[in-house]
């Protein structure tokens, strides 16, 4: 159900509404408010309506033989403001408020919303039942404070104070069908530290002092920028507690390893089985950080940069090949994990990257930016790390086959100068993984492998050289090269 309340001084209430199974209907009564608790009564209705600060109301509804509904109603004030791109622009927390096929109710157990000035707009969030919901899309604004999304029928609207957006969404038919669903999606906005760093740099120190001196007792908005940031706590001026907060800061150096944790580069040459064609040449890098940082640019040894964007990982064609960039959170390490993967049909296109020093750029939420490196080569020299390329092949089963367990796992020697070890992983259909590193003379593993009944999607055999090393800033570096192929295997 959507549509109007009108709350009169005068203590008249109107309510217009219209629903998605195609009723509508006028409720007219009278409203009374108690403002020292912030709740407002509508007469002949024993809910209660709680009120915030951004203007919002919710109600939510009894299940019982007078009112046998279930629900929520959530009403925003509405307002013929003029709201841009840039105040609405962030990462926002989402919770769904959604009945699924057949009534099932469904909720937001975590998810990322991330709203840009450009105009555009990605989600990344799970449903309560595990189901993985990403979502790129495009927004505009108004008129007042609605907005809408491309893709989604009814106009959202944002609150007063821009920290909180309803996107409501519905796709029921009139009668409902078993698999309509209807409800909406809130975001909520993540507050980020204000920040004394005027210039920055990461660091609070005199030359920002002397542009927020330039500001004193100025007045502040959006217009302004909150007078170029020295209005920390946007007040609406430049004053005493915006001293305070500077104070604070005073010196407080942003180190970077404390934000970035890890990084890794490699290159792997992938093989499908021996006689498929698909061959794969394959740069992968990652880089592990908190929630603060709001995107990575990274150059090449080439000279070429690239950015990966504060987005879901999104699959991109481009010429040659196919590419891979965006952000996940990753569960086992409890950290977000930035990946940037071209595959090319030709390992000539890897030339767009290259041996040698990387050199990250990492922008901070708070509009601070550093800088760190990532030697891709042996550590310690200026050599390159040389690139296996013999196919790993195996020799106790072809590609496809189905096995009984255990089963016999071999395959024939490396010979090539450039591996250092083997590394082996197997993946299971339920998600079951199990991983070897042997050294590079081995043919095979001692003893056969007890492998659960069922598709192994995923058998890898790889040779491989790995270095790990910490650069000048105290970040974790992992640099590599392999050659890989890919089996499947069904065992009985």
């Amino acid at each position: 159900m959507y549509g109007n309340n009108l709350f009169d001084p005068n203590g008249a209430f109107i309510d217009t509404w219209a629903s998605s199974a195609g009723s509508s209907g006028t409720y007219v009564s009278t409203w009374t408010l108690d403002d020292v608790n912030a709740i407002a009564y509508v007469s002949a209705s024993t809910r209660p309506l709680f009120m915030s600060k951004g203007g919002i109301i919710t109600s939510f509804r009894n299940n019982g033989a007078a009112d046998p509904c279930l629900g929520y109603r959530f009403l925003v004030k509405k307002t013929n403001q003029v709201i841009t791109p840039a105040e609405i622009a962030g990462t926002y927390q989402v919770r769904f408020l959604e009945t699924g096929p057949g009534g099932v109710p469904y909720t937001c157990a975590q998810g990322t919303c991330i709203i840009r000035a450009d105009g555009t707009i990605s989600l990344d969030a799970y449903f309560s039942d595990g189901e993985h919901n990403v979502f790129n899309s495009t927004y505009t604004l108004g008129p007042g404070n609605t907005f809408s999304t491309a893709g989604i029928p009814e106009q959202g609207i944002i609150s007063s104070d821009k920290n909180l957006m309803f996107m409501p969404e519905y796709v029921c038919s009139n009668p409902r069908n078993s698999y309509d669903w209807i409800g909406g999606i809130f975001l909520v906005r993540t507050p980020v530290k204000k920040n004394a760093d005027l210039t920055g740099d990461c660091t609070v120190n005199f030359i920002d002092f002397a542009l927020f001196a330039e500001w004193w007792l100025a007045d502040c908005s959006v217009s302004n920028n909150w007078c170029d940031g020295g209005d920390i706590d946007s007040s609406g001026n430049v004053n005493i507690d915006d001293l305070q907060e500077f104070s604070i800061q005073w010196l407080n150096n942003k180190i970077i390893s404390e934000h970035v944790f890890g990084i890794e580069i490699s290159t792997e040459w992938g093989y499908w089985s021996p006689g498929v064609s698909d061959d794969e040449y394959v740069l992968d890098i990652e880089i592990y950080t908190d929630e603060m940082v709001d995107r990575i640019e990274f150059k090449t040894p080439a000279g070429n940069t690239f950015e990966i964007p504060n987005s879901p990982i999104t699959g991109y064609a481009i010429a040659g090949g196919y590419l891979e960039k965006g952000r996940e959170f990753n569960d086992e390490h409890g950290q977000y994990m930035w990946l940037y993967e071209p595959r090319f049909v030709s390992p000539d296109s890897l030339s767009a990257y290259g041996d040698g020093l990387y050199t990250f750029t990492i922008y901070y939420m708070n509009g601070c930016s550093q800088q760190t490196t990532a030697w891709f080569g042996i550590p310690g020299t200026t050599d390159p790390i040389p690139q296996p390329t013999q196919i790993p092949i195996f020799t106790s089963f072809d590609n496809g086959d189905t096995v009984t367990s255990p089963v016999t796992l071999t395959w024939q020697a490396c010979t090539d100068p450039a591996a250092s070890s083997i590394e082996f992983y197997l993946s299971h259909e339920s998600g079951e993984e199990m991983e070897f590193n042997l050294p590079v003379s081995a043919t095979g593993l001692d003893e056969p492998l007890e492998m659960t009944a069922g598709l192994w999607e995923d058998v890898e055999l790889g040779f491989e050289r790995n270095y790990w090393s910490q650069n000048s800033d105290g970040i974790t570096i992992f640099a590599g090269k392999g050659s890989e192929s890919d089996y499947y295997l069904t065992v009985e």
